[in-house]
């Protein structure tokens, strides 16, 4: 079946097999990811530790070396400041940050569920509401099993996600390269 919305062209066929290998590549990870799933959900952490200091560092720096007037300095300042904070303190306490991550994670998805209770509900009788309202019920019911299973779940449960999302970021890559090809 060919997708509409994919450009077909003779100019776009030799990638095809790039996208072919990444999707395999992230499905491959994707696997790994889901057989160690405490060593992914530690790098997830590390990443985003990472990503907090990095951001802080950046901000700081952006604040300390403009010098023309700007008025949210001392905002910037204060984000600055607490992303190089909440990034030191992920990087130097990798469990502890498991931990509030995994439970930030389930409070997002909790919220994110009733959200969609709430815009399903709200949206009858148009088409498609029925789906909006029973993923966001099943979101729901997820998360409370999630937290009823904190905090030893916190170890694995990011790197499940992580698996899991690979695995199907990886299948619309290879979808994608076949449709290419």
């Amino acid at each position: 079946m060919k997708d509409s919305n994919v450009d077909t062209s003779s100019s776009n066929r030799p990638v095809w097999g790039w996208f072919a290998a990444f999707g395999v590549l992230m499905i491959i990870a994707g696997v790994v990811a889901l057989f160690v799933p405490f060593a992914s959900s530690l790098a997830v952490e590390l990443i985003v530790g990472a990503a907090f200091l990095a951001s802080g560092i950046v901000s700081l720096v952006q604040i300390f070396t403009t010098d023309d007037g700007w008025s949210a300095r001392g905002m910037y300042l204060l984000l600055g400041l607490f992303n190089v904070l909440a990034g030191g303190l992920l990087l130097l306490h990798p469990l502890e940050g498991l931990l509030a991550l995994t439970l930030l994670m389930i409070i997002a998805m909790l919220v994110n569920g009733i959200l969609r209770v709430v815009i399903g509900l709200q949206s009858r009788p148009e088409d498609g509401w029925g789906w909006v309202t029973f993923s966001g019920v099943l979101s729901v019911l997820i998360s409370l099993y999630f937290f009823s299973q904190y905090p030893g779940i916190s170890a694995v449960l990011l790197g499940i996600f992580v698996g899991v999302s690979f695995i199907g970021d990886g299948a619309g890559f290879l979808r994608f390269a076949f449709a290419l090809k």
